[in-house]
């Protein structure tokens, strides 16, 4: 008889529930299931599509362990989170990096806290930096960077203490289209290269189809995930797979089901 395989993470009957300053209760997300589990040869990169104020993020912040569920469990290979952990690393819209260190420092921060040598965590500093097109910038800080260099930074800060569990929360957000796009091939080319697991929350249609084997669509407050697409496209994907009749199929497949929701004004198949 084989083994069952254990899930990378497992979320079952998640639900959490805020109190505010004035008293009141809020749910936020309400009875949350998910289930995923790597593909044979790398992490899988799965997105969590849903509109503003939906519990996305809350979602993300449990499976990270910075929140706990008020019901429900998280787990991660097999067992209950209890708090962060080195197994999984955070990459948040806004750009994350401390203002007093320079880019070698940022990246280098986590092995230096981990009690690596300064040779050791610089060269895998400086190999990280490389891969994520940063070589040549090591000595600048934050201020003199521009916002896509520095969400490259936080991303190789993230990859530098090798989580296998990567949680995105609309890491490219912010970003002007070009960048973003650059910013796209970099996450495939790290899920090929690393093979990490990735699970990343956007509002752009056309992202979630380009980035993931699999999509989490979520309602309104309080979120619940009312769909679940599995992308069929190529593991090694370009740009000009956008363009193809399979990618328009399952941008305007995922708008259809947005619009049966009604909670279309807030997605985007612009990218």
């Amino acid at each position: 008889m084989e083994n069952k395989k254990i899930p990378v993470v497992e979320v079952k009957g998640l639900t959490r529930t805020f109190t505010t300053s004035e008293g009141e209760s809020f749910t936020a997300i309400k009875d949350v299931n998910l289930v995923i589990e790597d593909r044979p040869d790398r992490g899988e990169m799965c997105a969590v599509l849903g509109p503003s104020g939906c519990g996305k993020s809350t979602l993300l912040n449990m499976v990270a362990g910075l929140d706990m569920p008020t019901s429900g469990t998280v787990k991660v290979d097999g067992k209950s989170i209890e708090g962060p952990g080195p197994d999984r690393g955070m990459v948040f819209q806004n750009y994350s990096s401390m203002p007093w260190m320079n880019v070698l420092e940022n990246v280098a921060y986590g092995l230096k806290l981990r009690g690596m040598s300064v040779n050791e965590r610089h060269d895998r500093a400086k190999k990280l930096i490389d891969q994520v097109g940063l070589s040549g910038h090591e000595l600048k800080y934050p201020k003199d960077l521009s916002g896509g260099m520095r969400q490259r930074v936080a991303i190789a800060r993230t990859l530098a203490v090798e989580p296998n569990i990567i949680l995105m929360d609309e890491p490219f957000g912010a970003l002007d289209v070009s960048t973003r796009v650059e910013m796209q091939d970099m996450l495939l080319r790290i899920n090929l290269e690393l093979q990490p697991t990735i699970l990343f929350i956007t509002h752009d249609i056309s992202e979630a189809v380009y980035l993931a084997n699999r999509i989490y669509i979520f309602s309104a407050s309080p979120g619940t995930i009312v769909d679940v697409i599995d992308v069929d496209l190529p593991i090694e994907r370009d740009r000009t797979i956008k363009h193809s009749p399979r990618f328009r199929k399952y941008e305007s497949m995922i708008l259809e089901r947005i619009h049966e929701l009604g909670e279309d004004s807030e997605y985007k198949t612009t990218v």
